[in-house]
């Protein structure tokens, strides 16, 4: 099994925007590269012995910085600590002052939603791990939460448009892609959207290892193989 990154997508579409020409550009850059493997193998003859499965682990949605919410005009840091900033939050509330962090951000806020980790949306699967801070709030979708010196620096550097990751994954924008050939794939293969932890076991499945102990459901994905 052999694995490769391609960077170029994600820096783009984080310094430019995803409907930027560069990351137009940074496209192109992957499927030359996509492209050159392709060729090589075909040249070897081994085009049709390999199972070569393509996937990106996020989508990307465009910000703006009018589209910019201070952290620390949300709470004061002696109530509760940042424990992460951007498009998710999570807080931690300073010994004693449990009751007024919540307080401050249990309740609706323009652009921004928060939940104790014990009630955020089943459908997330997340918030039983203990390193889960006790608050987590989820940006809307093209929304930041940033520092001020962070927010500053975007300011400084000219504002332009940019673009983010971390949005709730039912988003068409945080979608990812998934594309397979090979000697276990079925051609022409149209499949309905999945969670990306469901690639894992196909890959323990096509090396012939056994799988560790993971969320993802090994029956997403037969319908695209030859031998189910």
């Amino acid at each position: 099994m052999l694995t490769l990154y391609f960077e170029h997508a994600d820096k783009a579409g984080h310094d430019y925007g995803p409907d930027a020409p560069q990351t137009d550009a940074a496209l192109r850059t992957i499927d030359t590269g996509i492209g050159r493997l392709l060729a090589a193998l075909e040249a070897r003859g081994q085009l049709d012995a390999v199972n070569l499965v393509v996937v990106s682990d996020h989508g990307m949605a465009g910000g703006k910085i009018t589209q910019a919410i201070e952290l620390e005009t949300l709470i004061a840091d002696d109530i509760a600590q940042a424990i992460t900033s951007g498009e998710v939050l999570g807080f931690q509330p300073r010994p004693g002052r449990e009751a007024e962090a919540e307080a401050r951000l249990l309740h609706p806020h323009p652009h921004l939603q928060c939940w104790r980790k014990s009630e955020l949306p089943e459908r997330w699967h997340y918030g039983s791990h203990p390193r889960v801070p006790p608050i987590v709030c989820q940006a809307e979708e093209g929304w930041a939460v940033l520092r001020q010196r962070s927010l500053q620096r975007w300011r400084d550097a000219g504002g332009r448009d940019k673009g983010d990751h971390g949005f709730d994954p039912a988003l068409a924008s945080m979608r990812a892609i998934f594309l397979a050939r090979g000697p276990a794939f079925r051609s022409g293969v149209m499949l309905d959207p999945f969670d990306n932890v469901d690639v894992y076991p196909l890959l323990a499945y096509l090396t012939g290892v056994s799988p560790q102990p993971n969320d993802g459901d090994p029956a997403t994905l037969r319908p695209a193989l030859k031998r189910r």
